[in-house]
């Protein structure tokens, strides 16, 4: 997913009516729009369901979008029902597109790319990635101190870690 986006062209009923695969590159991007422009002129609308909005399928969100055209987010499949019918990208084109079919309209989901929401979650990710790190330096700090010196775990263990902390930082190497 990473080079390559799959696409299934489907009709309302869910026939399937054309696939292609594409490069993620520009080139690639321009050549599915104008595969399903081409495959979905006689049959009506048209409503483009991307899986990965929010990270491999970003830049074709962002294609379509700009190109005024429908967007939705498929719903992540189980992964037993991907198991179960076997593992491809063809497949799993047909599928999000089967999956998108069968929500009523209500449940069927913007992407979430962009914009004000896209903006909180890359901080809500950047907290997490501080608040893991801080956690694991903690603990790397804990188990050097239990293997350590005998004077030195004495004296750090009435301290809080915020102490610990302080007072290793005062020593010399």
């Amino acid at each position: 997913h990473t080079d390559t986006h799959t696409a299934a062209v489907v009709d309302r009923l869910g026939a399937v009516l054309a696939q292609v695969t594409v490069s993620t590159d520009p080139d690639g991007l321009s050549q599915l729009l104008a595969f399903a422009i081409e495959h979905t002129a006689s049959h009506g609308r048209r409503l483009w369901a991307v899986e990965g909005t929010r990270a491999h399928g970003q830049g074709l969100c962002r294609l379509l979008t700009a190109a005024d055209e429908p967007v939705c987010e498929a719903p992540k499949p189980a992964a037993a029902a991907r198991r179960r019918g076997g593992k491809s990208d063809q497949l799993d084109a047909v599928a999000a597109a089967h999956a998108v079919l069968a929500l009523p309209a209500q449940r069927i989901a913007a992407p979430r790319s962009d914009g004000p929401r896209e903006a909180l979650r890359l901080l809500l990710v950047c907290r997490r990635h501080h608040t893991d790190a801080r956690t694991a330096a903690i603990n790397l700090a804990k188990s050097l101190i239990l293997t350590g010196d005998d004077t030195l775990r004495e004296t750090l263990r009435a301290l809080s870690t915020t102490a610990q902390v302080a007072h290793l930082a005062t020593l010399d190497t």
